[in-house]
């Protein structure tokens, strides 16, 4: 899945949870917020990662 997608999937379940549709639909709620949560993980992790390899690195490498 590329990155347009994951970040597409973010805004769909962000809007949706959002919306008046969300609040009264408890489970479309929890499967709005597991897509939000492993799409914004896999678009920020990969980030993260190279941050503190960089940043975070104790022998200065």
């Amino acid at each position: 899945m590329g990155n347009a997608t994951k970040t597409l999937v973010m805004l769909l379940a962000f809007a949706w949870l959002m919306t008046h549709d969300g609040c009264a639909h408890p489970m479309g709620n929890v499967l709005a917020m597991i897509a939000f949560v492993a799409a914004g993980t896999s678009l920020l992790l990969p980030r993260a990662v190279d941050w503190a390899e960089r940043n975070l690195n104790p022998r200065g490498n």
